[in-house]
């Protein structure tokens, strides 16, 4: 009987050393406060919105009363309950960005704070709500932070919702805004979104061969953003060429932005109708191009 018990026990003996490895070997749960802020992040990313919220929570726990650690777990937590889906809770986000604005000293994450405050006012707002308001939201970020990232943002989605109007006037108002950001900050990465929103009041107003310019000059400053494997521009040469096409009777330019299409994305479904557009407006300028004089006969 000892005698078994002995080789049971020498049989047990490489499961008990693997098991010992394995928790050897496993990674060690980050205590810290900056890995547990990116832990919760990469939570966040990764779906897993009820392990983001307890990393968040614990973090604010340990972390000192309105240091940059707590409101940093704050803003975790409000943007989590902001963009999670499902189970998003508009309520919460809204307390916790509330309480970064009213406690947190005045710094980035009440900028953005204010800035999420006023994309979800405005993302909830109904086709009889009160527009005016929203842009006044945005303008509370662009008077308390003017040169900050969340100002920018909050210019661009301030000055689109005066374009989606459709209005003329909404339309000359936004151009002037956006002529005036431009001259100040040419540069800016929102420069290709502000380009594209001035086609779109040139299109409202008529303009489209203003509008066709500003469509190019959306592309040509547009943000590359190798990490993003969907990012490409063949949207953008393909509403250029059709615009040049239809709309401004450019031919020239619808037959530039075809081509590079074609060239750049040959497995595009869209290809065979570059090249019938290439044709067809071939056969339009041939039918509209004078007969040649018939060879001795007099000039026309």
């Amino acid at each position: 009987m000892l005698h078994f018990a002995v080789r049971a026990r020498k049989r047990r003996w490489p499961q008990l050393a693997c098991v010992l490895v394995l928790l050897g070997c496993a990674p060690r749960v980050a205590r810290g406060p900056d890995a547990l802020l990116a832990r919760g992040w990469d939570m966040y990313r990764a779906g897993e919105y009820t392990q983001a919220l307890a990393t968040f929570e614990q973090l604010a726990r340990m972390a000192a009363p309105t240091s940059t650690m707590q409101v940093a777990a704050w803003y975790g937590m409000a943007t989590t309950w902001n963009l999670r889906r499902p189970n998003e809770n508009p309520d919460r986000a809204r307390r916790w960005y509330q309480r970064i604005i009213s406690q947190a000293p005045p710094g980035d994450y009440t900028a953005w704070s204010l800035l999420a405050l006023a994309r979800m006012q405005h993302l909830a707002l109904t086709p009889t709500g009160d527009a005016d308001a929203v842009r006044r939201a945005y303008q509370v970020v662009l008077d308390a932070y003017p040169g900050h990232p969340a100002a920018d943002e909050a210019f661009l989605h301030q000055q689109a919702s005066l374009v989606a109007t459709l209005d003329t006037n909404a339309s000359l108002r936004a151009l002037a805004s956006i002529r005036a950001y431009l001259q100040h900050a040419p540069t800016s990465t929102l420069a290709s979104s502000l380009h594209g929103l001035m086609g779109r009041c040139y299109n409202t107003l008529g303009d489209y061969t203003r509008q066709l310019a500003m469509e190019i000059k959306e592309c040509e400053t547009r943000v590359f953003d190798p990490a993003n494997p969907y990012m490409d521009n063949s949207m953008q040469y393909w509403h250029i060429a059709t615009t040049a096409e239809f709309l401004a009777g450019d031919f020239a330019v619808a037959r530039h932005y075809y081509q590079l299409f074609i060239d750049a994305y040959p497995n595009d479904q869209r290809r065979f109708g570059a090249r019938q557009a290439l044709l067809r407006m071939n056969a339009l300028e041939a039918r509209l191009r004078p007969a040649a004089p018939a060879a001795g006969g007099p000039p026309p």
